[in-house]
């Protein structure tokens, strides 16, 4: 932390940022305002000296305040008089021993500080090495130190290379494994020999260094959460050190969530039988927080913790080995009730304290928010912690997916070899693409578990060659997804699918509570801290996540209690990012078309499924502008906010994003792999609330005849002159086009050739969505950038244009205004008007549709 200048003098600024990290208690000091203040200032005073002299003088000085200090706090003489009561026996049988939190905090602070003097002692011969050359020169090697530094592990990866057969075969003897915790173990010990668990091994001794700080796991389910518990649990039956201190393992799972997992199950039968006992750790933690609250204040210094809780749960621990081990703490599955959550909340207040423990919460939603937000009221936030400092961090990539250490490896393998001879010709290119769209999702680390359903959908339907196709497998699929993630028995989540399946289909963001529910409801990411670049562990060195820092007042009065910054913390404060690290994305479809193909349900993007016995199978399925309508909010002035960030939309105009949704759920309400233009349409037009008896009369129109739309539609955002996504052929796209287009929206993948022999590849459309009917002449503006040449099918969705269908004259300027475009004929649709076909010229095969959307708010 020093920066040597070319006179040997010391940084003042990183001199006092070194006092703060020595010693908890060294961090609530206000150097001014002790007794020592004023030697404190007359040593800074001083003419500049040798840094070796200089810096064993800080040294001293700091090591006098934090005894001074500790001695002011009493913790040595509560020290003393708890030794001096182990000593003389007990004057009345069961009473209790009361041992203060604190003893902890100062035997493993003692050590910590004789390895930071060893550190600096170090520092002191390279120093008085660099003073000796070039101000320029010393910097830079200071620069290069630090930079090694950070690059040291803090535990040898050959630690880490544990044998799934050996870990398995050394299993106690009463405890009994099935395929779902063998299978964790094979890909935990995959892992760890990779070294792919070394980033979050550092963050763990990261927080242990770090005071009153503790560890968020905030990943989508599937994601690898549990994953990293067994992997610690794996390192801890092998007596891995971390930092010297031999490793202790405890995963807690919240009692209700425990049958939902079979590994939860498993997981809690292997730790019984190695002497931990996690079963009542919540009720016992909550009878000792309502003790100390009746008897002794203030939990975190409360002595009676070991006896309470610890050494219930660590039954083969005393006292004394508990806390000369690295104790990890893994609370899995945290709750979702207000009441229980506080719970959690005090739990973690009162362990993340205790010096030889590490705490870390793994949990989905917006009981993330809860885990790291500041409750109000509580001491911690301003007792161990100021304005910038950290509070915790949080981890939010995970190794990514591994076929080959996976349980399905062995089928995956047979998938790649399967004999494809077995298949119709239409069938083997089905294969093909299914085959295609899970290596594209494996790549880009897509979902785990949707990546097992996938190839487990695969191999199941593969098992009858001759009934083969996308659609048996696609729908496997989502079947296997949404009895594991999207059926729910209170009707208050159903929305927070619904809003995950708009955001997805959109490809936008989310921030603050929806975003939460974007993780918990559906399979979104954090894009904190690499704006969604990656969703996994790509390589080694990159961040899996960063610190959470108290926010500075100014900020908590506009509702930002932490913020979090990029890695180099010598970036200027004005570059923090207050609530950018909330923000969740999902990955977009090139990247991972596996989560598209598992969202796109049977009955529709916007179809729910409840458990309740009473509710019909077809009562919860909503329209497209019913669901912009649900979502969509005004602003503060009571328009429409284009780009309103409250919102889970925030990515285009009202009209424009209920077409879009529209286009896509046409596609998925058919159950076939494609269907007919004119099925197309009237699935479009039913998506928009507009009676669909009218387009009986297209059917005969040539010009949509022989066309076929695919049923799987995606979105995709794409740039300016950026090349097409590679994605399986069988899948349409909806390109949302940038605003220098000359349209607002393209579905591309159309197949067949129509009646009059022109290859129709693409429909575009563009949204008028204003106060205002739009003129004829705007009309053909729109027109002529759809129309760039002959065979073209366009749209033109518009609001408040009820002339054209009431005013014959009107009508007569508009087929004037059309009639010199590469237009053969003009559609015009309205949901309360019968429609308006007009034969513009019979040569040309161009069709214009303009439809009228009325019902675009309630």
């Amino acid at each position: 932390m020093r920066v040597s200048r070319g006179d040997g003098g010391h940084d003042v600024r990183n001199l006092e940022r070194q006092i703060q990290g020595l010693h908890p208690v060294a961090g609530r000091l206000t150097l001014n305002h002790t007794r020592f203040g004023r030697q404190w200032m007359d040593f800074l005073g001083r003419g500049r000296g040798r840094g070796r002299r200089r810096a064993r003088g800080a040294r001293q000085l700091v090591e006098k305040m934090v005894a001074a200090n500790e001695e002011g706090s009493g913790s040595e003489a509560k020290k003393r008089n708890i030794e001096k009561k182990r000593k003389e026996p007990a004057d009345e049988a069961g009473e209790e021993e009361e041992i203060e939190a604190a003893s902890d905090v100062s035997e493993e602070g003692e050590m910590r500080m004789k390895r930071r003097k060893r550190n600096d002692d170090v520092d002191d011969e390279e120093e008085d090495a660099a003073n000796e050359k070039s101000s320029g020169g010393a910097a830079k090697e200071g620069m290069e130190r630090e930079k090694k530094k950070s690059k040291i592990t803090v535990i040898d990866s050959k630690e880490c290379r544990i044998s799934a057969p050996d870990f398995l075969h050394g299993l106690p003897r009463d405890f009994q494994p099935d395929d779902s915790f063998k299978s964790y173990v094979k890909v935990a010990a995959y892992l760890l020999c990779c070294g792919w668990y070394l980033p979050l091994l550092n963050v763990i001794v990261d927080c242990f260094l770090s005071i009153s700080t503790f560890v968020v796991l905030d990943c989508a389910s599937g994601a690898g959460k549990t994953q990293l518990a067994v992997a610690l649990i794996m390192l801890a039956s092998r007596n891995v050190s971390l930092l010297g201190k031999r490793l202790l393992v405890a995963h807690v799972v919240w009692p209700s969530a425990c049958p939902s997992q079979r590994i939860y199950v498993q997981a809690n039968a292997y730790q019984k039988a190695t002497g931990i006992w996690t079963t009542k750790f919540f009720l016992n933690m909550k009878i000792w927080l309502e003790f100390v609250a009746q008897n002794e204040g203030n939990a975190k210094y409360t002595s009676s913790l070991w006896n309470h809780v610890l050494s219930k749960m660590f039954t083969n621990e005393s006292e004394d080995t508990f806390k000369r081990k690295f104790c990890v703490i893994v609370l899995d599955e945290i709750p979702l009730a207000a009441d229980e959550l506080v719970l959690v909340g005090k739990i973690r207040d009162a362990l993340k304290v205790v010096d030889n423990i590490v705490l870390l919460l793994s949990g989905t939603n917006s009981k993330a928010a809860n885990m790291i937000g500041l409750s109000s009221g509580d001491a911690t936030s301003t007792e161990h912690h100021t304005e910038h400092g950290k509070w915790s961090f949080l981890i939010t990539r995970v190794p990514r997916y591994f076929v080959e250490a996976s349980q399905q490896a062995n089928g995956w393998q047979a998938l790649q070899k399967f004999d494809r001879s077995q298949l119709t010709p239409a069938a083997c290119l089905d294969f093909d693409n299914a085959i295609k769209a899970i290596e594209i999702s494996i790549k880009n680390h897509g979902n785990p578990r949707l990546i097992e359903f996938a190839i487990r959908s695969l191999i199941k339907v593969t098992k009858n060659p001759k009934n083969f196709s996308f659609g048996e497998w696609q729908l496997d699929l989502t079947y296997e997804n949404v009895q594991s993630k999207f059926c729910f028995s209170k009707l208050s989540h159903g929305k927070e699918i619904l809003l995950s399946q708009v955001n997805l289909l959109l490809c936008a963001s989310a921030v603050h509570g929806i975003a939460d529910a974007m993780i918990h409801r559906h399979y979104a990411h954090r894009a904190y801290p690499d704006d969604g670049k990656h969703f996994g562990l790509a390589e080694l060195d990159n961040p899996c996540g960063g610190w959470l820092y108290i926010a500075p007042d100014r900020w908590r009065c506009l509702g930002h209690a932490l913020y979090a910054r990029a890695m180099d913390e010598t970036i200027p404060e004005s570059c923090f990012t207050a609530a950018r690290w909330q923000v969740t994305v999902f990955q977009p479809l090139e990247r991972d078309p596996v989560l598209y193909l598992a969202s796109c349900w049977r009955s529709g993007y916007f179809s729910l499924f409840c458990t309740k016995p009473q509710v019909k199978p077809d009562e919860f399925k909503f329209t497209a502008l019913t669901m912009v309508n649900s979502v969509w909010k005004p602003n503060t002035f009571g328009g429409l906010n284009f780009q309103n960030p409250v919102v889970c939309i925030n990515t285009g105009a009202r009209l424009e994003v209920a077409v879009t949704l529209a286009i896509m759920n046409a596609g998925a309400m058919h159950s076939e792999p494609s269907m007919n233009f004119s099925l197309f349409l009237r699935n479009f037009l039913f998506q928009l609330e507009i009676k669909t008896e009218m387009v009986d009369s297209m059917c005969t129109d040539p010009a949509f005849q022989g066309l076929l739309v695919p049923r799987w539609i995606f979105p995709v955002i794409r740039e300016q002159s950026a090349a097409m996504p590679v994605i399986p052929n069988n899948i349409g796209i909806v390109i949302r086009e940038p605003n220098i287009s000359k349209h607002d929206a393209t579905l591309c993948n159309i197949k067949g050739k129509n009646k009059l022999g022109v290859n129709v590849d693409n429909i575009r459309f563009e949204m008028k969505d204003r106060k205002a009917a739009l003129s004829p002449q705007k009309i053909r503006e729109v027109a002529a950038k759809l129309f760039s040449s002959d065979g073209v099918i366009g749209f033109c969705c518009v609001c408040k244009s009820q002339q054209y269908w009431t005013n014959k004259d009107v009508r007569a300027t508009l087929w004037k205004e059309l009639k010199s475009l590469k237009i053969g004929r003009v559609y015009l649709i309205t949901s309360d008007q019968r429609m308006i076909c007009c034969k513009l010229n019979g040569s040309l095969s161009g069709r214009f549709i303009i439809v009228q959307v009325d019902k675009t708010e309630f």
